[in-house]
């Protein structure tokens, strides 16, 4: 039923974009006319007829007798001006001449408004739709601004738009010739030509009643501080709005916070803690795709209202603690979510809290996979009505929860470094092989390396690899710096070589051949070209070694393909990562920093790690692993999903090599289903002794003992 009426509503709405978009309304009233002219018309022939043949005048034409057959004359005078039958009164040959004369009027105005409207329909079919002035969006998301991004950030809302009936709609000055990628996916995206700073253009677009604001940076205006400070006087127009900015240059931050911008998010924090954990956790950045990811055959992490919980199960769970309710859902399970922590929500701003970072004004504590160690905040906290579940589900129960202000660590003076920082020592381990093992090789240099390798030396690394980094500009850095920190802990163990890595020579004096990982950063100073310089340095990686695992990082995400005849094994794009976290944080406000604890590698944040199938569990289901972590009162761990290896299809159909045998991929299951569809498993699935799973804890664990 629900489904029905929301379907009703869709075309309801669809019918009037209609009327207004394309003039229908002009066009209906010229049918009604032609309706009128015609019952009238007909009924006049027909009784001018029958009182001039009343005294018994003979009938020349017997034809207007019959009542129903006047109406058929009429109307085909009317449409096609052809008289087959002629009348005997002198009055109706004057009716009748009067008819083909309004009917040519009439077709004519006809077609000329209707002739506009096929043109446009036809022009406008591979465009997103215009929004009408008259009609009025609620509960939409506004993206505003021109950026490869868009794209993706359409496909990564088009799910919920269409099924919750959000629209989408896009303010640019290049509104009207958006490309429509899907129709399906587009169904409900809409658009409006014209400067987003333009007060006519805001109200037009309903923002007052709009769920989520993105503004994105325009990467295609050039200088690009422009851009940024365009930003500035879009998020001062929308002071009381929920808005999310995207923002590339961070001297832009305070003016942003004071425009109470709830969300800025900077691409490069996510992908070089993206990278230095996918380096740490082969495979990771596969995890993240997924749980990013916005579509109904992928989880995420939203929040979920614990008096939700209760509509579900029935029960009175206000006032339990943390630890009864995840029991409670486990052995219940009567729906396809993990619960991974809590979001305690004070009502009163004077209350306690804790603040993230620099920013204590948000009145929420986050706690992912609660320790059964802490003071306060642990599992067995109790929880209130206004408090959420932290869950990772296919689909959330929107929560109605009070918008709080969110600026999100972004922006913390603590995590982030504003000077460039160098080790000033160069190796050649061409003549000293042996000495380095299972070490990480960065290739290029740029603001991230410095954060990543941050990172990978973090104090909560029980044995850090050691970093070998390629640049061809080392003399250079070195010359520009005026701080020298070699002393500090995080950078002991890291060389710099100079040279090009598009020199095999200099990739085999970093001892390419014995290290664990490669990671190529794209390279800041060649804009146009920098993703096929990496192409090739996979390529010179690959001619060396295949088995060293190789992580890239990438601007644009349309040169992924260029990456398929290579042997890289994970591909991070800057510009993918910023549009699925944009999506993200649109669909649920204030998860982005949920993301971002996960990806900081500290003592006191959660990682996600994939770690071997414990032996005790090899031959026994998820649900008995999920129920005896929970137990587990050696280490804090959450099960989020598995990795198995599975017969490689394509169209439901298996691939083969050509030799004859078949070919294996890994499948990931995040948040695995109670009763999965054909060909997939689930929660009742039997681990091998080749599967990994996939879990959240504060290190990485040791679950050998796990009984």
């Amino acid at each position: 039923m629900k489904k029905l009426k929301q379907k009703i509503g869709s075309w309801i709405f669809d019918l009037r974009y209609y009327t207004e978009e394309f003039q229908l309304s002009r066009i209906g009233k010229i049918l009604l006319l032609m309706f009128v002219v015609w019952i009238v018309g007909a009924n006049l022939i027909y009784t001018t007829e029958q009182l001039y043949h009343q005294d018994g005048i003979p009938w020349t034409n017997e034809h207007f007798k019959n009542y129903s057959n006047v109406y058929w004359d009429v109307i085909v005078y009317l449409t096609s001006g052809v008289e087959d039958y002629v009348p005997d009164s002198p009055y109706s040959k004057v009716i009748t001449f009067t008819l083909l004369i309004a009917g040519i009027v009439i077709i004519g105005i006809f077609t000329a408004n209707l002739v506009p409207v096929m043109i446009k329909v036809i022009h406008d079919k591979d465009y997103i739709k215009q929004k009408p002035l008259r009609i009025e969006f609620t509960n939409h998301y506004i993206i505003c601004g021109n950026s490869r991004k868009l794209t993706g950030i359409i496909d990564q809302l088009s799910y919920y738009a269409n099924k919750y009936n959000n629209p989408i709609l896009i303010i640019s000055n290049k509104a009207k010739s958006t490309p429509k990628i899907c129709t399906k996916k587009y169904k409900n995206v809409w658009g409006i030509e014209g400067d987003p700073t333009s007060d006519a253009i805001l109200a037009k677009a309903n923002v007052n009643k709009a769920k989520s604001i993105i503004l994105l940076t325009d990467d295609t205006q050039e200088p690009h501080q422009q851009a940024d400070a365009e930003l500035i006087n879009i998020s001062y127009k929308l002071y009381n709005n929920h808005t999310i900015v995207e923002i590339n240059n961070l001297a832009y931050i305070p003016h942003l916070v004071r425009a109470n911008v709830n969300l800025i998010i900077d691409p490069k924090e996510y992908s070089y803690r993206l990278i230095a954990q996918s380096a740490l956790t082969p495979g990771l950045s596969f995890v993240y795709h997924e749980l990013l990811s916005a579509s109904q055959n992928s989880s995420k992490m939203c929040f979920m209202p614990v008096k939700k919980l209760a509509e579900l199960y029935g029960k009175d769970i206000v006032g339990r603690s943390y630890r009864e309710i995840v029991q409670l859902h486990l052995s219940g399970n009567i729906d396809d979510f993990i619960i991974i922590g809590y979001q305690v929500v004070f009502s009163d701003k004077s209350a306690e809290h804790i603040g993230r970072g620099d920013n204590d004004s948000t009145n929420n504590i986050d706690r992912i996979n609660p320790s059964i160690n802490e003071n306060k905040y642990n599992q067995d906290f109790k929880l209130n009505s206004l408090d959420n579940l932290i869950v990772i589900a296919y689909d959330e129960a929107q929560t109605k929860a009070s918008r709080i202000k969110e600026t999100g660590m972004e922006y913390n003076k603590n995590t982030d470094i504003y000077k460039n920082h160098l080790i000033d020592k160069s190796i050649n381990l061409g003549n000293n092989k042996g000495v380095i093992r299972n070490h990480i090789v960065i290739c290029n240099w740029s603001d991230k390396a410095r954060k990543i390798i941050r990172e990978l030396h973090s104090s909560n690394i029980a044995d850090p690899a050691p970093v070998v980094i390629i640049t061809d500009q080392f003399q250079v850095i070195k010359e520009q710096e005026d701080i020298n920190i070699s002393s500090e802990e995080w950078m002991k163990d890291v060389y710099f070589l100079p040279g090009s890595p598009l020199d095999s020579n200099v990739l085999y004096r970093a001892g390419l051949e014995h290290a664990s990982t490669a990671i190529i950063l794209y390279d800041p100073r060649d804009k146009e070209y920098g993703d096929a310089k990496s192409v090739v340095i996979a390529l010179a990686i690959e001619a060396i070694d295949r088995r060293v695992h190789t992580i890239v990082e990438i601007l644009n995400s349309k040169n992924k393909e260029y990456f398929k005849n290579t042997h890289v094994d994970e591909i991070i794009c800057v510009e993918e990562l910023s549009e699925k976290l944009l999506a993200q944080a649109a669909l649920t406000h204030n998860i982005s920093e949920l993301y971002l604890h996960l990806l900081t590698e500290s003592e006191d944040t959660n990682e996600v790690y994939i770690l071997p199938i414990p032996s005790n569990y090899i031959g026994r289901s998820w649900e008995d692993m999920e129920q005896a972590l929970f137990k587990y009162i050696h280490e804090d761990v959450v099960l989020i999903g598995f990795i198995t290896q599975e017969k490689k299809r394509i169209n439901e159909r298996t691939v083969y090599n050509h030799f004859g045998n078949l070919i294996n991929v890994n499948k990931l299951y995040i948040n695995p289903k109670k009763n999965p569809r054909h060909n997939e498993k689930g929660k009742k699935y039997l681990f091998r002794e080749s599967d990994q799973i996939v879990v959240i804890a504060y290190h990485k664990p040791n679950l050998e003992s796990l009984t």
